[in-house]
Protein backbone atom coordinates (compact mmCIF):
# COMPACT_ATOMS: atom_id res chain seq x y z
CA UNK A 1 0.00 0.00 0.00
CA UNK A 2 3.15 2.40 0.55
CA UNK A 3 3.20 2.55 -2.83
CA UNK A 4 0.30 3.72 -3.86
CA UNK A 5 -0.38 6.83 -1.12
CA UNK A 6 0.01 9.34 -3.54
CA UNK A 7 -2.71 7.76 -5.50
CA UNK A 8 -5.18 7.86 -2.35
CA UNK A 9 -6.65 10.61 -3.87
CA UNK A 10 -8.30 14.02 -2.34
CA UNK A 11 -11.62 12.80 -2.35
CA UNK A 12 -10.44 9.20 -0.69
CA UNK A 13 -8.82 11.42 1.57
CA UNK A 14 -12.29 13.32 2.55
CA UNK A 15 -14.01 9.75 2.59
CA UNK A 16 -11.85 8.57 5.33
CA UNK A 17 -12.26 11.85 7.48
CA UNK A 18 -16.15 11.46 7.20
CA UNK A 19 -16.13 8.69 8.02
CA UNK A 20 -13.58 8.86 11.09
CA UNK A 21 -15.63 12.02 12.62
CA UNK A 22 -16.12 10.14 16.06
CA UNK A 23 -13.54 12.65 17.51
CA UNK A 24 -9.90 11.69 19.37
CA UNK A 25 -10.45 8.85 21.90
CA UNK A 26 -7.22 9.97 23.83
CA UNK A 27 -4.89 8.15 20.99
CA UNK A 28 -3.46 10.30 18.92
CA UNK A 29 -1.47 8.58 15.97
CA UNK A 30 0.56 11.47 14.64
CA UNK A 31 0.66 15.49 15.00
CA UNK A 32 0.67 17.73 11.93
CA UNK A 33 1.91 21.26 12.38
CA UNK A 34 0.30 21.24 15.91
CA UNK A 35 -2.90 19.62 14.07
CA UNK A 36 -3.90 15.90 15.85
CA UNK A 37 -4.65 12.91 14.50
CA UNK A 38 -6.73 10.16 16.18
CA UNK A 39 -5.94 6.70 15.75
CA UNK A 40 -9.65 6.24 15.46
CA UNK A 41 -10.11 7.70 12.31
CA UNK A 42 -7.41 5.29 10.54
CA UNK A 43 -9.53 2.00 11.95
CA UNK A 44 -12.89 3.59 11.33
CA UNK A 45 -11.84 3.92 7.48
CA UNK A 46 -10.73 0.42 7.02
CA UNK A 47 -13.47 -1.08 9.29
CA UNK A 48 -16.31 1.09 7.14
CA UNK A 49 -14.76 0.03 3.89
CA UNK A 50 -14.74 -4.00 4.89
CA UNK A 51 -10.98 -4.69 4.40
CA UNK A 52 -9.68 -7.57 6.14
CA UNK A 53 -6.09 -8.90 7.01
CA UNK A 54 -3.96 -12.19 7.07
CA UNK A 55 -1.51 -10.81 9.62
CA UNK A 56 -0.87 -8.42 11.84
CA UNK A 57 2.28 -6.93 10.14
CA UNK A 58 -0.15 -6.63 6.72
CA UNK A 59 -2.62 -4.01 8.68
CA UNK A 60 0.25 -2.60 10.47
CA UNK A 61 1.64 -2.00 7.10
CA UNK A 62 -1.95 -0.42 5.29
CA UNK A 63 -2.73 1.46 8.85
CA UNK A 64 1.28 3.23 8.98
CA UNK A 65 0.56 4.11 4.99
CA UNK A 66 -2.66 5.43 5.75
CA UNK A 67 -1.62 7.81 8.22
CA UNK A 68 1.44 8.97 5.77
CA UNK A 69 -1.62 9.69 3.22
CA UNK A 70 -3.77 11.65 5.73
CA UNK A 71 -0.43 13.62 7.37
CA UNK A 72 0.36 14.74 3.30
CA UNK A 73 -3.23 15.29 2.74
CA UNK A 74 -3.50 18.10 5.98
CA UNK A 75 0.14 19.78 4.63
CA UNK A 76 -1.52 19.71 1.05
CA UNK A 77 -4.98 21.80 2.26
CA UNK A 78 -2.67 24.17 4.37
CA UNK A 79 -1.12 24.89 1.08
CA UNK A 80 -4.25 25.18 -0.75
CA UNK A 81 -5.36 27.86 1.93
CA UNK A 82 -2.24 29.68 1.78
CA UNK A 83 -2.83 30.12 -1.97
CA UNK A 84 -5.64 31.83 -1.03
CA UNK A 85 -8.64 29.08 -2.11
CA UNK A 86 -10.65 29.18 0.76
CA UNK A 87 -13.25 31.32 -1.32
CA UNK A 88 -12.32 30.38 -4.24
CA UNK A 89 -15.37 30.84 -6.56
CA UNK A 90 -15.49 27.25 -8.82
CA UNK A 91 -15.16 26.22 -5.30
CA UNK A 92 -18.19 27.58 -3.89
CA UNK A 93 -20.10 26.72 -7.10
CA UNK A 94 -19.44 23.01 -6.57
CA UNK A 95 -20.69 22.98 -3.12
CA UNK A 96 -23.77 24.38 -3.88
CA UNK A 97 -24.40 21.92 -6.79
CA UNK A 98 -23.79 19.08 -4.24
CA UNK A 99 -25.73 20.66 -1.35
CA UNK A 100 -29.11 18.29 -2.01
CA UNK A 101 -26.41 15.54 -1.91
CA UNK A 102 -24.67 16.10 1.02
CA UNK A 103 -28.29 16.58 2.91
CA UNK A 104 -29.43 13.96 1.32
CA UNK A 105 -26.73 11.46 2.46
CA UNK A 106 -27.09 13.20 6.18
CA UNK A 107 -30.38 12.34 6.77
CA UNK A 108 -30.24 8.77 4.97
CA UNK A 109 -27.26 8.18 7.78
CA UNK A 110 -29.51 9.75 10.58
CA UNK A 111 -32.39 7.70 9.68
CA UNK A 112 -31.12 4.26 8.04
CA UNK A 113 -27.68 3.10 8.37
CA UNK A 114 -27.97 3.02 12.30
CA UNK A 115 -30.65 0.15 11.53
CA UNK A 116 -27.94 -1.76 9.63
CA UNK A 117 -25.53 -2.50 12.41
CA UNK A 118 -25.67 -6.00 14.01
CA UNK A 119 -24.38 -7.65 16.81
CA UNK A 120 -22.35 -11.18 16.74
CA UNK A 121 -25.24 -12.48 19.08
CA UNK A 122 -27.66 -11.65 15.61
CA UNK A 123 -25.06 -13.28 13.76
CA UNK A 124 -24.90 -16.46 15.92
CA UNK A 125 -28.60 -16.22 15.62
CA UNK A 126 -29.37 -16.06 11.83
CA UNK A 127 -26.99 -19.02 11.69
CA UNK A 128 -28.70 -21.36 13.90
CA UNK A 129 -31.85 -19.97 11.74
CA UNK A 130 -30.12 -21.86 8.85
CA UNK A 131 -30.03 -24.75 9.84
CA UNK A 132 -33.25 -25.55 9.22
CA UNK A 133 -35.70 -24.64 5.05
CA UNK A 134 -38.91 -24.32 4.49
CA UNK A 135 -41.02 -25.77 1.59
CA UNK A 136 -43.69 -23.04 0.97
CA UNK A 137 -46.28 -22.20 -1.60
CA UNK A 138 -48.18 -18.22 -1.69
CA UNK A 139 -50.75 -16.92 -3.72
CA UNK A 140 -50.29 -13.43 -4.68
CA UNK A 141 -53.23 -11.04 -5.19
CA UNK A 142 -53.65 -6.83 -5.49
CA UNK A 143 -56.38 -6.24 -3.06
CA UNK A 144 -57.34 -7.65 0.81
CA UNK A 145 -60.41 -8.36 -0.22
CA UNK A 146 -59.31 -10.50 -3.07
CA UNK A 147 -57.16 -12.26 -0.26
CA UNK A 148 -59.74 -12.54 2.22
CA UNK A 149 -61.82 -14.07 -0.45
CA UNK A 150 -58.82 -17.11 -0.67
CA UNK A 151 -58.61 -17.44 2.83
CA UNK A 152 -62.26 -18.26 3.06
CA UNK A 153 -62.54 -20.66 -0.07
CA UNK A 154 -59.28 -22.85 1.36
CA UNK A 155 -60.47 -22.91 4.81
CA UNK A 156 -63.48 -24.10 2.79
CA UNK A 157 -61.59 -27.05 1.46
CA UNK A 158 -60.47 -25.38 -2.26
CA UNK A 159 -57.18 -27.09 -3.26
CA UNK A 160 -54.59 -24.26 -2.77
CA UNK A 161 -52.36 -25.17 -6.31
CA UNK A 162 -55.65 -24.59 -8.51
CA UNK A 163 -56.27 -21.22 -6.89
CA UNK A 164 -52.54 -20.23 -7.38
CA UNK A 165 -52.69 -21.74 -11.10
CA UNK A 166 -55.92 -19.50 -11.81
CA UNK A 167 -55.52 -16.10 -10.02
CA UNK A 168 -51.84 -15.53 -8.45
CA UNK A 169 -50.24 -12.12 -9.66
CA UNK A 170 -46.56 -14.18 -9.10
CA UNK A 171 -46.50 -15.82 -12.51
CA UNK A 172 -43.37 -17.56 -12.00
CA UNK A 173 -44.58 -19.72 -9.37
CA UNK A 174 -48.12 -19.43 -10.45
CA UNK A 175 -47.18 -22.13 -12.88
CA UNK A 176 -46.35 -24.56 -10.07
CA UNK A 177 -49.15 -24.09 -8.17
CA UNK A 178 -47.98 -21.12 -5.94
CA UNK A 179 -44.48 -23.36 -5.05
CA UNK A 180 -41.73 -21.32 -3.49
CA UNK A 181 -39.33 -23.99 -3.64
CA UNK A 182 -37.40 -24.92 -0.48
CA UNK A 183 -37.07 -21.47 1.74
CA UNK A 184 -34.64 -20.60 4.12
CA UNK A 185 -33.64 -17.54 7.06
CA UNK A 186 -31.32 -16.43 4.45
CA UNK A 187 -33.52 -16.01 1.63
CA UNK A 188 -34.34 -12.72 0.31
CA UNK A 189 -37.43 -12.30 0.58
CA UNK A 190 -39.34 -9.23 2.21
CA UNK A 191 -39.21 -9.56 6.17
CA UNK A 192 -43.16 -9.11 6.67
CA UNK A 193 -43.34 -12.78 4.44
CA UNK A 194 -40.12 -14.31 6.17
CA UNK A 195 -41.07 -13.89 9.56
CA UNK A 196 -44.87 -15.04 8.82
CA UNK A 197 -43.54 -18.31 6.90
CA UNK A 198 -41.19 -19.04 9.74
CA UNK A 199 -43.80 -19.19 12.68
CA UNK A 200 -46.17 -21.63 10.18
CA UNK A 201 -46.73 -25.21 11.39
CA UNK A 202 -46.75 -27.99 8.59
CA UNK A 203 -49.77 -27.43 6.53
CA UNK A 204 -50.76 -24.44 8.30
CA UNK A 205 -51.53 -20.92 6.61
CA UNK A 206 -51.69 -17.70 7.17
CA UNK A 207 -52.69 -14.40 5.55
CA UNK A 208 -53.03 -11.88 4.42
CA UNK A 209 -49.97 -10.35 4.67
CA UNK A 210 -49.51 -7.14 3.07
CA UNK A 211 -46.38 -6.38 0.93
CA UNK A 212 -45.34 -3.52 -2.16
CA UNK A 213 -46.52 -6.24 -4.75
CA UNK A 214 -49.78 -6.64 -2.89
CA UNK A 215 -51.46 -9.40 -0.68
CA UNK A 216 -50.15 -12.96 0.30
CA UNK A 217 -51.40 -15.92 1.55
CA UNK A 218 -48.97 -18.24 2.42
CA UNK A 219 -48.83 -22.40 3.37
CA UNK A 220 -46.40 -24.40 4.93
CA UNK A 221 -45.73 -27.84 3.00
CA UNK A 222 -42.84 -28.93 4.84
CA UNK A 223 -39.78 -28.45 6.91
CA UNK A 224 -36.26 -30.05 6.61
CA UNK A 225 -33.14 -29.70 8.42
CA UNK A 226 -29.46 -28.56 6.59
CA UNK A 227 -26.04 -29.29 7.79
CA UNK A 228 -24.08 -26.12 7.42
CA UNK A 229 -20.14 -25.82 7.39
CA UNK A 230 -19.00 -24.41 10.58
CA UNK A 231 -20.09 -21.17 12.16
CA UNK A 232 -16.35 -19.63 11.57
CA UNK A 233 -16.27 -19.96 8.25
CA UNK A 234 -19.82 -18.87 7.53
CA UNK A 235 -19.98 -15.79 9.70
CA UNK A 236 -18.20 -13.28 8.28
CA UNK A 237 -20.88 -13.80 5.02
CA UNK A 238 -23.64 -14.60 7.47
CA UNK A 239 -22.36 -10.86 8.83
CA UNK A 240 -22.24 -9.14 5.22
CA UNK A 241 -25.58 -10.80 4.21
CA UNK A 242 -27.18 -9.73 7.27
CA UNK A 243 -25.46 -6.01 6.87
CA UNK A 244 -26.89 -5.77 3.24
CA UNK A 245 -30.80 -7.43 4.14
CA UNK A 246 -30.60 -4.71 7.17
CA UNK A 247 -29.67 -1.64 5.00
CA UNK A 248 -32.66 -2.35 2.35
CA UNK A 249 -35.07 -3.12 4.88
CA UNK A 250 -34.20 -0.10 6.86
CA UNK A 251 -34.05 2.14 3.40
CA UNK A 252 -37.52 0.58 2.26
CA UNK A 253 -38.60 1.57 5.99
CA UNK A 254 -37.36 5.33 5.31
CA UNK A 255 -38.54 5.35 1.42
CA UNK A 256 -42.35 4.56 2.46
CA UNK A 257 -41.86 7.14 5.02
CA UNK A 258 -40.99 9.61 2.58
CA UNK A 259 -43.21 8.79 0.08
CA UNK A 260 -46.30 9.20 3.20
CA UNK A 261 -44.39 12.54 3.81
CA UNK A 262 -44.51 13.49 0.35
CA UNK A 263 -47.86 12.96 -0.44
CA UNK A 264 -47.58 13.09 -4.03
CA UNK A 265 -50.66 14.53 -5.84
CA UNK A 266 -51.49 14.10 -9.48
CA UNK A 267 -53.73 16.98 -11.60
CA UNK A 268 -55.93 15.55 -13.50
CA UNK A 269 -56.31 18.47 -15.55
CA UNK A 270 -52.90 18.28 -16.68
CA UNK A 271 -52.88 14.12 -17.65
CA UNK A 272 -56.11 14.70 -19.17
CA UNK A 273 -54.39 17.70 -21.42
CA UNK A 274 -51.41 15.11 -22.06
CA UNK A 275 -53.94 12.55 -23.46
CA UNK A 276 -56.00 14.98 -25.36
CA UNK A 277 -52.69 15.68 -27.06
CA UNK A 278 -51.88 12.35 -27.84
CA UNK A 279 -55.26 11.87 -29.35
CA UNK A 280 -54.69 14.71 -31.56
CA UNK A 281 -51.25 14.59 -32.64
CA UNK A 282 -49.97 10.55 -32.44
CA UNK A 283 -52.32 7.59 -33.52
CA UNK A 284 -53.56 5.05 -31.21
CA UNK A 285 -51.63 2.38 -33.21
CA UNK A 286 -48.49 2.47 -34.40
CA UNK A 287 -48.59 -0.53 -36.43
CA UNK A 288 -49.67 -3.48 -34.53
CA UNK A 289 -48.37 -1.79 -31.18
CA UNK A 290 -50.74 -0.26 -29.33
CA UNK A 291 -49.83 3.67 -28.28
CA UNK A 292 -48.71 3.48 -24.93
CA UNK A 293 -50.20 6.53 -23.37
CA UNK A 294 -47.13 7.28 -21.20
CA UNK A 295 -44.67 9.75 -22.97
CA UNK A 296 -45.13 12.80 -24.94
CA UNK A 297 -42.63 12.51 -27.22
CA UNK A 298 -41.98 16.20 -28.44
CA UNK A 299 -43.06 19.13 -26.07
CA UNK A 300 -42.84 21.80 -28.58
CA UNK A 301 -46.47 20.52 -30.01
CA UNK A 302 -48.07 22.03 -26.68
CA UNK A 303 -48.01 25.59 -26.11
CA UNK A 304 -45.91 27.09 -23.52
CA UNK A 305 -48.82 27.18 -20.78
CA UNK A 306 -49.45 23.61 -21.43
CA UNK A 307 -45.94 22.74 -20.75
CA UNK A 308 -45.89 24.94 -17.43
CA UNK A 309 -49.10 23.32 -15.85
CA UNK A 310 -48.23 21.20 -12.57
CA UNK A 311 -48.84 17.67 -12.76
CA UNK A 312 -48.15 16.85 -9.63
CA UNK A 313 -47.58 18.53 -6.49
CA UNK A 314 -45.95 17.08 -2.71
CA UNK A 315 -44.95 18.47 0.01
CA UNK A 316 -42.20 21.26 -0.50
CA UNK A 317 -42.52 21.06 -4.03
CA UNK A 318 -44.25 20.76 -7.37
CA UNK A 319 -43.55 19.52 -10.91
CA UNK A 320 -44.59 20.58 -14.27
CA UNK A 321 -45.26 18.91 -17.13
CA UNK A 322 -41.90 20.33 -19.00
CA UNK A 323 -39.84 18.68 -16.00
CA UNK A 324 -41.41 15.30 -15.96
CA UNK A 325 -41.57 14.63 -19.81
CA UNK A 326 -37.86 15.52 -19.60
CA UNK A 327 -37.31 13.21 -16.64
CA UNK A 328 -38.81 10.73 -18.14
CA UNK A 329 -37.20 10.83 -20.74
CA UNK A 330 -34.28 8.81 -18.69
CA UNK A 331 -36.62 6.24 -17.61
CA UNK A 332 -36.94 2.90 -19.46
CA UNK A 333 -40.43 3.00 -21.36
CA UNK A 334 -41.51 -0.22 -19.77
CA UNK A 335 -41.12 1.87 -16.14
CA UNK A 336 -42.91 4.66 -17.45
CA UNK A 337 -46.36 4.88 -15.87
CA UNK A 338 -49.44 5.81 -18.26
CA UNK A 339 -51.27 9.00 -17.95
CA UNK A 340 -54.50 7.83 -16.72
CA UNK A 341 -52.71 5.56 -13.97
CA UNK A 342 -52.76 7.85 -10.75
CA UNK A 343 -51.41 5.64 -8.63
CA UNK A 344 -48.83 4.02 -10.89
CA UNK A 345 -47.72 7.87 -11.41
CA UNK A 346 -47.70 8.93 -7.96
CA UNK A 347 -44.99 5.98 -7.41
CA UNK A 348 -42.70 6.97 -10.30
CA UNK A 349 -42.89 10.85 -9.15
CA UNK A 350 -41.89 10.07 -6.25
CA UNK A 351 -38.70 8.39 -7.34
CA UNK A 352 -38.35 10.97 -9.76
CA UNK A 353 -38.52 13.75 -6.88
CA UNK A 354 -36.55 12.01 -4.03
CA UNK A 355 -33.94 13.80 -3.85
CA UNK A 356 -36.02 16.96 -3.60
CA UNK A 357 -38.22 15.40 -1.33
CA UNK A 358 -35.65 14.31 0.76
CA UNK A 359 -33.61 17.64 1.01
CA UNK A 360 -37.24 19.65 1.88
CA UNK A 361 -37.32 16.71 5.15
CA UNK A 362 -33.62 17.37 5.90
CA UNK A 363 -33.73 21.38 5.87
CA UNK A 364 -37.07 21.51 7.67
CA UNK A 365 -34.86 19.06 10.32
CA UNK A 366 -32.69 21.81 10.44
CA UNK A 367 -29.80 18.91 9.62
CA UNK A 368 -28.14 21.69 7.35
CA UNK A 369 -27.07 23.50 10.91
CA UNK A 370 -26.06 19.98 12.48
CA UNK A 371 -22.19 19.76 13.32
CA UNK A 372 -21.91 16.11 11.15
CA UNK A 373 -23.49 17.89 8.13
CA UNK A 374 -21.33 21.12 8.07
CA UNK A 375 -18.45 18.94 8.89
CA UNK A 376 -18.96 17.01 5.87
CA UNK A 377 -19.03 20.45 3.80
CA UNK A 378 -16.16 21.19 5.11
CA UNK A 379 -14.36 18.67 4.47
CA UNK A 380 -15.82 18.28 0.61
CA UNK A 381 -14.49 21.97 0.18
CA UNK A 382 -11.09 21.25 1.35
CA UNK A 383 -11.03 18.31 -0.50
CA UNK A 384 -12.24 20.72 -3.89
CA UNK A 385 -9.49 23.22 -2.42
CA UNK A 386 -6.39 20.19 -2.92
CA UNK A 387 -7.29 18.75 -6.45
CA UNK A 388 -7.28 22.52 -7.32
CA UNK A 389 -3.88 23.56 -5.63
CA UNK A 390 -2.57 20.44 -7.19
CA UNK A 391 -3.58 21.22 -10.64
CA UNK A 392 -3.05 24.65 -10.88
CA UNK A 393 -0.81 25.71 -8.32
CA UNK A 394 1.63 22.82 -8.13
CA UNK A 395 1.27 21.56 -11.48
CA UNK A 396 0.90 25.11 -13.38
CA UNK A 397 4.21 24.56 -15.47
CA UNK A 398 3.44 20.78 -16.21
CA UNK A 399 2.85 20.30 -20.22
CA UNK A 400 2.39 17.55 -22.91
CA UNK A 401 4.22 17.10 -26.34
CA UNK A 402 3.01 14.78 -29.05
CA UNK A 403 6.00 13.10 -28.90
CA UNK A 404 5.27 11.87 -24.96
CA UNK A 405 1.48 11.33 -26.50
CA UNK A 406 3.24 8.67 -29.30
CA UNK A 407 5.46 7.35 -26.62
CA UNK A 408 2.86 6.62 -23.84
CA UNK A 409 0.70 5.07 -26.30
CA UNK A 410 2.36 2.87 -27.88
CA UNK A 411 3.99 1.60 -24.55
CA UNK A 412 0.87 1.68 -22.92
CA UNK A 413 -1.43 0.23 -25.54
CA UNK A 414 -3.25 -2.34 -23.34
CA UNK A 415 -4.23 0.59 -21.19
CA UNK A 416 -6.47 0.86 -24.36
CA UNK A 417 -7.60 -2.12 -25.82
CA UNK A 418 -11.32 -3.02 -24.44
CA UNK A 419 -10.81 -5.85 -22.78
CA UNK A 420 -13.14 -9.21 -23.72
CA UNK A 421 -16.46 -8.76 -22.20
CA UNK A 422 -19.13 -11.50 -20.69
CA UNK A 423 -22.90 -10.66 -20.71
CA UNK A 424 -23.65 -11.94 -17.43
CA UNK A 425 -26.58 -13.03 -15.56
CA UNK A 426 -25.90 -13.42 -11.74
CA UNK A 427 -27.64 -14.57 -8.90
CA UNK A 428 -25.81 -13.85 -5.61
CA UNK A 429 -26.63 -15.19 -1.89
CA UNK A 430 -25.22 -15.31 1.28
CA UNK A 431 -24.50 -19.04 1.38
CA UNK A 432 -23.04 -21.81 -0.65
CA UNK A 433 -25.44 -24.02 0.61
CA UNK A 434 -28.20 -21.53 -0.47
CA UNK A 435 -27.20 -21.79 -4.21
CA UNK A 436 -26.57 -25.05 -4.73
CA UNK A 437 -30.83 -25.55 -4.70
CA UNK A 438 -31.19 -22.51 -7.05
CA UNK A 439 -28.36 -24.39 -9.68
CA UNK A 440 -30.37 -27.41 -9.15
CA UNK A 441 -33.61 -25.41 -10.33
CA UNK A 442 -32.07 -23.79 -13.32
CA UNK A 443 -30.47 -26.97 -14.61
CA UNK A 444 -34.05 -28.39 -14.20
CA UNK A 445 -35.48 -25.50 -16.42
CA UNK A 446 -36.63 -22.47 -14.23
CA UNK A 447 -36.43 -19.42 -15.73
CA UNK A 448 -33.11 -17.61 -14.28
CA UNK A 449 -34.63 -13.57 -14.21
CA UNK A 450 -37.45 -14.96 -12.03
CA UNK A 451 -35.34 -16.89 -9.61
CA UNK A 452 -32.97 -13.65 -9.57
CA UNK A 453 -35.97 -11.69 -9.21
CA UNK A 454 -36.83 -14.28 -6.17
CA UNK A 455 -33.48 -14.52 -4.53
CA UNK A 456 -30.46 -12.13 -5.65
CA UNK A 457 -29.08 -10.12 -2.56
CA UNK A 458 -27.12 -7.57 -5.34
CA UNK A 459 -28.25 -3.93 -4.88
CA UNK A 460 -30.66 -3.33 -7.65
CA UNK A 461 -30.57 -6.42 -9.14
CA UNK A 462 -33.76 -8.07 -8.56
CA UNK A 463 -35.86 -5.29 -10.45
CA UNK A 464 -33.17 -6.37 -12.60
CA UNK A 465 -33.27 -9.64 -12.99
CA UNK A 466 -30.08 -10.85 -12.39
CA UNK A 467 -29.13 -9.01 -15.61
CA UNK A 468 -25.40 -7.22 -14.58
CA UNK A 469 -24.55 -6.16 -18.45
CA UNK A 470 -21.57 -6.42 -20.28
CA UNK A 471 -19.29 -7.22 -17.42
CA UNK A 472 -15.27 -5.97 -17.72
CA UNK A 473 -12.61 -7.63 -15.57
CA UNK A 474 -11.90 -4.72 -13.89
CA UNK A 475 -15.51 -4.29 -12.61
CA UNK A 476 -16.16 -7.83 -11.39
CA UNK A 477 -13.01 -9.69 -11.69
CA UNK A 478 -14.37 -12.90 -10.00
CA UNK A 479 -17.35 -12.99 -11.97
CA UNK A 480 -15.65 -12.26 -15.29
CA UNK A 481 -12.71 -14.97 -14.93
CA UNK A 482 -16.20 -17.01 -13.92
CA UNK A 483 -17.77 -15.83 -16.89
CA UNK A 484 -14.42 -17.12 -18.82
CA UNK A 485 -15.09 -21.02 -18.08
CA UNK A 486 -18.96 -21.12 -18.45
CA UNK A 487 -19.62 -22.36 -22.01
CA UNK A 488 -22.56 -19.86 -23.58
CA UNK A 489 -25.70 -19.71 -22.05
CA UNK A 490 -24.84 -22.77 -19.56
CA UNK A 491 -25.09 -22.81 -15.72
CA UNK A 492 -22.26 -22.21 -13.65
CA UNK A 493 -21.16 -24.23 -10.44
CA UNK A 494 -21.40 -21.99 -7.59
CA UNK A 495 -19.15 -19.06 -7.90
CA UNK A 496 -17.49 -17.35 -5.10
CA UNK A 497 -18.05 -13.50 -6.06
CA UNK A 498 -15.84 -10.03 -5.44
CA UNK A 499 -17.98 -9.79 -2.87
CA UNK A 500 -16.98 -12.94 -0.90
CA UNK A 501 -20.52 -14.57 -1.27
CA UNK A 502 -21.71 -16.80 -3.85
CA UNK A 503 -22.95 -16.55 -7.16
CA UNK A 504 -24.43 -19.10 -9.91
CA UNK A 505 -24.33 -17.27 -13.57
CA UNK A 506 -25.06 -17.44 -17.07
CA UNK A 507 -23.04 -16.03 -20.15
CA UNK A 508 -25.42 -15.06 -22.88
CA UNK A 509 -23.14 -13.36 -25.01
CA UNK A 510 -19.38 -12.44 -25.71
CA UNK A 511 -17.68 -9.29 -26.83
CA UNK A 512 -14.24 -9.94 -28.18
CA UNK A 513 -11.41 -7.33 -27.34
CA UNK A 514 -10.57 -4.19 -29.17
CA UNK A 515 -7.50 -2.14 -29.57
CA UNK A 516 -8.73 1.91 -29.74
CA UNK A 517 -7.17 4.01 -32.45
CA UNK A 518 -4.74 6.72 -30.68
CA UNK A 519 -6.78 9.54 -32.28
CA UNK A 520 -9.61 8.26 -30.28
CA UNK A 521 -7.68 8.35 -26.95
CA UNK A 522 -5.47 11.39 -27.28
CA UNK A 523 -6.99 13.40 -24.84
CA UNK A 524 -7.04 10.10 -22.16
CA UNK A 525 -3.15 9.71 -23.05
CA UNK A 526 -2.77 13.47 -22.48
CA UNK A 527 -4.66 13.13 -19.38
CA UNK A 528 -2.71 10.00 -17.96
CA UNK A 529 0.38 12.10 -18.73
CA UNK A 530 -0.43 15.34 -17.24
CA UNK A 531 -1.30 13.18 -13.87
CA UNK A 532 1.44 11.59 -13.76
CA UNK A 533 3.77 14.57 -13.77
CA UNK A 534 1.46 16.61 -11.23
CA UNK A 535 1.89 13.52 -9.20
CA UNK A 536 5.84 13.65 -9.64
CA UNK A 537 5.26 17.61 -8.84
CA UNK A 538 2.97 16.80 -5.85
CA UNK A 539 5.92 14.30 -4.42
CA UNK A 540 8.29 16.88 -4.75
CA UNK A 541 6.51 19.62 -3.30
CA UNK A 542 5.11 17.49 0.06
CA UNK A 543 9.19 16.32 0.63
CA UNK A 544 10.23 20.16 0.69
CA UNK A 545 6.80 20.65 2.65
CA UNK A 546 7.80 17.93 5.26
CA UNK A 547 11.06 19.07 5.51
CA UNK A 548 9.52 22.87 6.89
CA UNK A 549 6.99 20.92 8.88
CA UNK A 550 7.01 19.88 12.17
CA UNK A 551 5.57 15.96 12.16
CA UNK A 552 5.38 13.42 14.92
CA UNK A 553 4.04 10.02 14.31
CA UNK A 554 3.42 7.62 17.30
CA UNK A 555 3.84 4.21 15.84
CA UNK A 556 3.48 2.77 19.61
CA UNK A 557 -0.41 4.38 19.10
CA UNK A 558 -1.08 2.28 16.29
CA UNK A 559 0.69 -0.56 17.41
CA UNK A 560 -1.15 -0.78 20.64
CA UNK A 561 -4.66 -0.37 18.95
CA UNK A 562 -4.35 -3.68 16.33
CA UNK A 563 -5.75 -5.91 18.15
CA UNK A 564 -3.10 -8.94 17.78
CA UNK A 565 -5.64 -11.78 19.46
CA UNK A 566 -7.74 -12.16 16.43
CA UNK A 567 -4.30 -13.29 14.51
CA UNK A 568 -2.85 -15.32 17.05
CA UNK A 569 -6.12 -17.20 16.75
CA UNK A 570 -5.52 -17.58 13.39
CA UNK A 571 -1.84 -19.73 13.65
Amino acid sequence: MKKHVLHFTALAIVTLLAIGCGGDDGSTVAVVDGEKIPVTIIHDFFDKGGWTFETYADEFEAKRAAIDSVIDYKLLVKGAYEAGLANDQEVEQLITTQKANFLFDAIYRKDVAPGAEVTENEIRDFYDKLKEERHIVHILVATQAEADSVVRELNNGADFGSIARLISLDQSSAVRGGDLGWLNWGTDVISEFREAAFKLAVGETVGPLKSEFGYHVVRLLEIREVELRPYAELQPFIKQALISRRAMESEDVFLRKMEEKAAVQINPEATAMLLERLNMYYPATLGSAKRPDNYFPNLDLLKPFEQQMIIASYTGGELTVESYINKLADVPDASRPRFDDERAMKKAIFQLELRNIVEYEAEKRNIQDSEEYLKRVADFREGLMVDKFTRQVIGQQVNVTEDEISEYYNSNISEFTVPQEYHIMEIQMATAELVAPVIEELRGGADFGALAAQHTIRAGMKAAKGDLGFVQKSRYPRLWEAGAKVPLNKISDIVINDEGTYSVIKVVDVKQPTILPIDQVVSQVQARILDLKRSSATVDWLKQRRDKSSIEIFVDVLEKSIDKAKYAAKS
